[in-house]
Formats: structure tokens, C-alpha cells, sequence
């Protein structure tokens, strides 16, 4: 006697998801901002520190103190080269009044032909 038996059922599929190898993670994109030519925010913080340089400076002249002069420099110049060997290359009030005492020397300079305080 023939048994017939029905067919066999195909396995279940069961599907395993496998985390793959991790890829390297995407490297974020920085946004690149481009100098500004005019340089708003130096300018005018440097003009200021000027602007106090040349104060000190007419400060100084004003009050009558009693500073030496450089010949050929006069009283500014002198002040000027003063404040530049006294500031160092630290960035401060020295250098402020360097750089004020170096413009009245060189207007005056321009303007009169001498600077104010050189005695010939």
C-alpha cells in the first residue's frame, strides 16, 4: 500500500538584519567666512588708541613737564621714541602714545619745515 503524504512545507524565511561595519562618520563642513577688507572694527579701534596717544601726548606738552629732547626729533619725536623703547612690544598705552607722539611729530614736520621743542 502506497502512503501518500503531503508535500513538505519550505522552511520559514526568517531575515536578521546584521549591522554592517560602520562607516566612517561624514565630516561636517564648516562655513568659511571671508575677511573683511576694510576692517571695521580695527580701524576704528585703532584710530581711538591713537586718538588717546595724541592726547597723552598734548597732556604732556600742555602741563609743562620737563622732558629731554633728541636733536632733529624735538619734544614729540622724542616722546614718540621715548614710548616705543619704554612700551616693548606689548600692546598697551605706551604704544598708543608712541604711535600719537610719531603723528604730531610728523605734522609738524610737514607743516613747519621743524618740530616743536627743537631748539637749533
Amino acid at each position: 500500500m502506497t502512503v501518500y503524504s503531503p508535500p513538505r512545507q519550505a522552511a520559514p524565511i526568517i531575515r536578521v538584519n546584521v549591522p554592517r561595519a560602520r562607516a566612517a562618520p561624514k565630516a561636517k563642513r564648516r562655513s568659511h567666512r571671508r575677511a573683511s577688507s576694510g576692517g571695521g572694527g580695527q580701524l576704528k579701534d585703532r584710530m581711538t588708541k591713537a586718538a588717546i596717544g595724541g592726547a597723552v601726548v598734548g597732556y604732556i606738552e600742555k602741563s609743562g613737564i620737563a622732558f629731554p629732547t633728541v636733536p632733529m626729533l624735538g619734544r614729540a619725536g622724542s616722546l614718540a621714541l621715548a614710548a616705543y623703547f619704554l612700551g616693548g612690544k606689548s600692546p598697551g598705552v605706551m604704544q598708543d602714545v608712541a604711535i600719537g607722539a610719531a603723528v604730531i611729530a610728523g605734522y609738524e614736520l610737514a607743516k613747519d619745515g621743524k618740530i616743536s621743542g627743537d631748539e637749533d
